[in-house]
């Protein structure tokens, strides 16, 4: 006995594909190495503005954080 014909099969199946076309696989080719070109850059960019901004966290901490000297009185005697 044969299985019912199934409603589904014409698009579970595959579609013959276009020719490659050679202007459309490089331009694809540079927007995407446009596009991971520009997320390294970005992660650079990202890296170097944590780096510079920790450092002048520390400073800042440093420059608030700074001990400050009391004032020393010191007395001198006065000739008569």
């Amino acid at each position: 006995m044969n299985p019912p014909p199934d409603d589904l099969a014409p698009l579970l199946t595959p579609t013959p594909g276009e020719p490659a076309n050679p202007a459309r696989r490089g331009e694809l080719l540079r927007a995407s190495t446009r596009t991971l070109r520009r997320g390294v850059w970005v992660r650079r960019t990202a890296i170097a503005a944590g780096v510079v901004g920790v450092f002048l966290l520390g400073a800042a901490a440093g420059w608030v954080l700074k001990p400050t000297p009391e004032p020393q009185f010191v007395s001198v005697p006065v000739p008569p």
